[in-house]
């Protein structure tokens, strides 16, 4: 949700309340884009690392 300056509280505790909701949920939104960006990496490395790029001989059991 979006706050138009006219939308928000004059109490200064609360905006500083607010101020900390807000610093804590970006923090939470950029730890867990980290975490995404791992995975991401480790499906890649899966999917076209050297491994992916080996052939199995027919004659092999």
């Amino acid at each position: 949700m979006k706050l138009m300056p006219d939308d928000l509280p004059d109490d200064p505790v609360l905006l500083k309340q607010m101020l900390l909701e807000a610093q804590d949920a970006k923090e939470a939104y950029a730890t867990h884009i980290v975490d995404l960006k791992e995975q991401i990496k480790l499906l890649r490395d899966r999917i076209f690392g050297r491994k992916s790029e080996q052939t199995v001989e027919p004659n092999t059991p």
